[in-house]
């Protein structure tokens, strides 16, 4: 029923996209995100706003700043929460440092596989933690969540089959605090560092290794820099779009129901043209060279990563990860 689900939603959009809005915009509403033109959460936002357009008789309408334009993530989280930009797609690592809870979604191994994320993301689980009275009290709240993929190491020094590789290695990590922990208690020693900074940091050797999904190492020019791509998955990061809580309330009734349905019909769309992406990242990067190792036995990474668990789960945290295992189901 789900395919069908989705199926109706992609049709019905495509439908609506035959024809053009009528009316100048009454709404614009400031898009931001830090991936080019052609990337999938990008293709996502256009999406929304073109079904949104149609929605609306062309009454609301994304101004989409793509290529990090207006800063890279951290920056535009604040400005998000500030209200220069109105809707923002990012990584949920960062938005962790505004809702604690969130964190339970960037514990390593937390997701089995895509299936499992997705069955989280759209069930009560990713509801309640969209509007979590935390990220609210910030001033922001999530929209929809976009796929990011599974994460994975690359490195210049040598391929990961075990912890005992990443000792010695530095690697680059998203800013937030439970990314950088799992890696330490893998052996690694962690930077954080702004995603703009990373192929340089790889080509002059200040790092020696950093992680991220198939796109990302090829869209980057990553896989120049890097000789191996080891395929542990230990993270599947979601991507909220968040949209500032006033410009949320300050829309009609009507604009805002509309803007729901853009959003979840752009969710669909976005994984769509992600597994298409990452399909075609993976031939390029097999193509250019890059040594692939799968990572068949990741036992010993799940046990060395324990003490993450035990000090990032918080009690407000238990129910919603007791809940995710349960999906897996």
């Amino acid at each position: 029923m789900k395919r069908v689900s989705i199926i109706v939603s992609i049709c019905l959009a495509l439908a609506l996209l035959v024809s053009g809005p009528a009316h100048a915009a009454e709404v614009t509403l400031t898009t931001a995100c830090n991936q080019p033109e052609d990337y999938p959460t990008v293709q996502g936002l256009r999406y929304m706003d073109e079904y949104l357009q149609r929605l609306t008789d062309g009454e609301v309408e994304l101004d989409i700043f793509p290529h990090a334009e207006l800063g890279e993530e951290a920056e535009t989280i604040e400005m998000t929460q500030a209200g220069t930009i109105d809707i923002n797609r990012v990584s949920v690592a960062p938005v962790t440092g505004l809702a604690e809870v969130l964190e339970v979604f960037a514990l390593p191994y937390v997701f089995e596989d895509e299936m499992h994320m997705h069955n989280v993301l759209d069930s009560e689980v990713g509801e309640d933690l969209s509007t979590h009275e935390d990220l609210i009290d910030s001033g922001v709240r999530a929209l929809t969540w976009y796929d990011a993929g599974q994460r994975s190491i690359y490195s210049a020094e040598q391929p990961i089959y075990s912890p005992e590789d990443l000792e010695g290695q530095t690697i680059r990590v998203q800013p937030a605090d439970v990314m950088v922990d799992a890696m330490e208690a893998l052996g690694a020693s962690a930077t954080v560092m702004e995603f703009g900074e990373v192929y340089s940091a790889l080509d002059t050797g200040v790092i020696d290794a950093a992680e991220n999904n198939w796109p990302s190492l090829y869209t980057t020019g990553h896989y120049e820099v890097v000789d191996y791509y080891s395929l542990g998955a230990h993270a599947r990061l979601p991507e909220p779009v968040l949209i500032n809580e006033d410009t949320y309330n300050e829309l009609s009734e009507e604009h805002r129901e509309a803007l729901m349905k853009a959003a979840e019909a752009s969710k669909h769309y976005q994984r769509s043209r992600w597994r298409a992406m990452a399909e075609d990242a993976e031939e390029q990067v097999r193509e250019a060279g890059v040594e692939i190792n799968e990572v068949d036995d990741i036992t010993e990474f799940q046990e060395k990563v324990e003490p993450v668990y035990d000090e990032y789960v918080t009690d407000e945290m238990q129910p919603f990860l007791e809940r995710i295992e349960e999906l897996a189901q």
